[in-house]
């Protein structure tokens, strides 16, 4: 009745996940949607800005930097993905939504993947707005840490009842 079903994108149920945290997945949902106002984004609205990424100063700030490239932020989704013992191989954000959807896994390691990737997606762009914003440098170490900590919290507080033995020892030995 309010929606459009054509108009549902493919990524919606990875950004949406319920193990994902709330806030998580505005931020998730803004980047699948290329509507975060990243710098090059700001330039072509007009507005003068230094186009460099804030992070590493040396390319241009957009998604694929910001996520997959930047020497500051592109080691988190890798340390993540070891953590979770997950194999994906992805250089940009539509192949790893797209390895979550067609992954031959359990549907509560889907959500944890798709938690993960909220969860580095907002970490990344609050990095970001903590440098520009209150001058703050990022400890990297405790940013994968926090990534960590809000993963095990979220999922223990809205764990599913019915999930495999397997999938709960794999969860309770992260």
């Amino acid at each position: 009745m309010f929606s459009n079903p054509q108009a549902r994108k493919p990524w919606s149920k990875e950004v949406w996940a319920r193990l994902n945290t709330p806030k998580h997945s505005v931020i998730f949902w803004l980047t699948m949607l290329n509507r975060l106002k990243k710098k090059d984004r700001l330039m072509k609205m007009g507005i003068k800005v230094q186009e460099t990424c804030c992070l590493c100063d040396e390319y241009k700030e957009n998604i694929q930097h910001l996520f997959f490239e930047c020497k500051t932020t592109s080691h988190w989704p890798d340390e993540i993905k070891s953590w979770l013992g997950w194999k994906a191989k992805a250089t940009n954000m539509q192949q790893l939504v797209r390895w979550i959807e067609k992954a031959k896994v359990s549907k509560f390691k889907k959500q944890v993947f798709s938690a993960a990737v909220a969860a580095i997606v907002y970490s990344s762009w609050k990095a970001r707005n903590q440098l520009i914003w209150q001058q703050e440098q990022i400890n990297q170490r405790q940013v994968v840490c926090d990534i960590k900590w809000s993963l095990r919290t979220r999922i223990n507080v809205v764990l599913p009842k019915k999930i495999s033995n397997v999938d709960r020892e794999w969860f309770f030995a992260l």
